[in-house]
């Protein structure tokens, strides 16, 4: 049988470094107060699939030339890696008009035209508006708000869905009366009104 050690491959390169990072950074967090201690569960959680992956690595090694394995292992880390990075994809929208006190961030449904926004790298999108809504191809789960300063850095934001419209995200100024009757009364004044 090979040595461990014989053969290395990029995952038990990383690997290695990950758990020898990873067990002292656990041990450590398990020594905080509180809600704390559990950053290091989650660590310690973490080190322990890392050794699972290390170990399956070690087992391939064996009948896979190390060269081979850590090609494979690449294009999985980038296949892997891009997707998690299109599914954690952010959408950031900047309300240019400082005497707005909302801003309604609306999914298309297909009756309507997309505003423009700019892409950037990997998968995020940004875009800018004077309006108090924008239209997008779909709104992810992460949709950021560049807030105008009369706002003081201060808003609230809810999640809506109306039967043409399924994903609708109010973000609105602390002193915003907006709610979900006022979002879907807008909707049928401003938007819809304008379906060809």
């Amino acid at each position: 049988m090979k040595p461990i050690f014989k053969n290395p491959t990029l995952f038990f390169i990383l690997g290695c470094i990950l758990i020898v990072v990873g067990i002292p950074s656990g041990l450590y967090g398990l020594t905080l107060r509180g809600g704390s201690s559990l950053g290091g569960v989650l660590i310690l959680g973490g080190v322990l699939v890392v050794f699972a992956v290390v170990a399956i690595d070690r087992i391939l090694a064996q009948w896979i030339n190390a060269l081979k394995l850590s090609i494979y292992e690449a294009i999985f880390f980038v296949l892997a890696l891009t997707l998690y990075l299109y599914n954690n994809r952010t959408l950031e929208v900047e309300l240019l008009n400082q005497d707005s006190d909302f801003l309604i961030v609306i999914e298309n449904n297909g009756d309507f035209e997309n505003d423009g926004y700019h892409y950037h790298f990997p998968f995020d999108r940004s875009l800018q508006t004077i309006r108090n809504h924008v239209m997008v191809e779909n709104v992810p789960d992460d949709v950021d708000v560049i807030i105008p300063k009369a706002w003081d850095g201060s808003y609230y934001y809810n999640r809506y869905s109306y039967p043409h419209y399924p994903k609708v995200v109010l973000f609105g100024k602390s002193s915003s009366k907006m709610d979900s009757i006022s979002v879907k009364k807008y909707i049928e004044e401003k938007i819809d009104k304008n379906i060809p």
